[in-house]
């Protein structure tokens, strides 16, 4: 999308908002989920088109490295905020930050990344990207 400079509501056939943005309210367990091996995804004012901030209620269900196929990147920013358990964000360039509830960490999606759980539970978090291209037309999404 960005060498095309379109958003993602252009690709998919979505028309663009016009005007100001009407709030999008989520009900406690009413959200999307999209439920994968390693990651719950509850996506967040998911009925909103052309916002800049994809926020998401997660649960982590992945333990170890090898339960991915390779790391994570997306050209972004990311904020996660842990809600309950403990997670280990890993990184491929070997930095590792251990995250309790409470705790959060903001960093560059386009760094490889995996989340893993510690512990006997799942950790809960929440978490937010952004597009973090400065060179992109704001309008681009």
């Amino acid at each position: 999308t960005h060498a095309l400079a379109l958003d993602f509501d252009t690709m998919f056939g979505r028309p663009a908002p016009a005007g100001a943005m009407t709030p999008s309210f989520t009900p406690a367990g009413q959200q999307m989920v999209y439920d994968t091996p390693n990651y719950a995804y509850g996506m967040l004012a998911n009925d909103l088109t052309g916002k800049r901030m994809v926020p998401v209620r997660g649960r982590i269900h992945a333990r170890k490295l090898s339960d991915f196929a390779d790391y994570i990147r997306h050209s972004s920013e990311e904020f996660v905020f842990v809600l309950s358990g403990e997670l280990e964000l890993r990184f491929e360039n070997g930095h590792a930050y251990r995250l309790g509830a409470g705790d959060s960490l903001y960093f560059d999606s386009a760094v490889g990344h995996v989340y893993l759980s510690l512990g006997d539970t799942d950790a809960e978090v929440l978490a937010c990207c952004v597009d973090g291209d400065a060179r992109r037309p704001r309008d681009a999404i």
